[in-house]
């Protein structure tokens, strides 16, 4: 295709040939792309805030499965 780099021009063929992309599937089955596709239903959530969301969500739970790991029953946060 004229005017169009290899990769993209590749992604085309395959839907044309397919009707599908196959790694927009993969992506969109994810776990957090469905999260995310979720969050962007509730009006005036758009993509941007849902990511936070998912990141939000992701971040606190990592911290306390450290907690959990380490054995720390208790955080206490102080505010000055």
């Amino acid at each position: 295709m004229h005017g169009v780099g290899e990769k993209l021009a590749n992604k085309v063929w395959e839907i044309i040939e397919s009707g599908d992309l196959q790694k927009l599937n993969e992506l969109s089955s994810t776990e957090e792309m469905q999260a995310i596709s979720l969050f962007t239903n509730i009006w005036g959530v758009g993509a941007t805030t849902a990511r936070g969301w998912v990141f939000y969500y992701h971040f606190h739970a990592c911290l306390l499965s450290v907690c959990l790991v380490r054995n720390i029953v208790t955080v206490f946060w102080y505010s000055a």
